[in-house]
C-alpha cells in the first residue's frame, strides 16, 4: 500500500510539475510573440 501511495504521488507531482512548466511556456511564448510584433511595426 505505501509504495503505491509513493508512486501516486510521484505521478502526480510530475504531472502537476508539467503542468506548471507548460503555462510557464506559454507565457513566455506570448511575451516573445508580443515582442517580435512590437518589433516589427
Amino acid at each position: 500500500m505505501v509504495p503505491d501511495l509513493i508512486k501516486f504521488n510521484k505521478y502526480v507531482h510530475h504531472f502537476m510539475a508539467a503542468k506548471y512548466s507548460n503555462r510557464i511556456q506559454e507565457k513566455l511564448n506570448c511575451q516573445q510573440q508580443q515582442t517580435a510584433f512590437f518589433m516589427s511595426e
